[in-house]
């Protein structure tokens, strides 16, 4: 990339629990390239407490309308990082 050239960062939601997102981002160039990704675990956290806490409401209903892996998981996604389920 070069500066001034338009970029694009798509966000696909690999998943997520009630206080952690699991999140794929690409970056594009105008023509549609991939130029790059990262893979990344979020976690919400009470700022008064600094502990891992759930998301605020209003949160929770942005990250409902985030894209969705679902059956079409990234290939570039390792899977090296996931939510544990009890």
């Amino acid at each position: 990339m070069h500066r001034g050239e338009p970029l694009r960062v798509a966000l696909t939601l690999l998943d997520s629990d009630a206080k952690r997102l699991h999140v794929f981002f690409t970056l594009h160039d105008a023509e549609g390239n991939t130029l790059a990704t990262s893979e990344q675990m979020l976690m919400g956290i009470d700022v008064a407490s600094g502990r891992p806490a759930g998301f605020p409401e209003a949160v929770a209903a942005a990250i409902a309308l985030l894209p969705r892996a679902g059956d079409d998981w990234p290939s570039a996604a390792g899977r090296r990082i996931a939510i544990r389920r009890g």
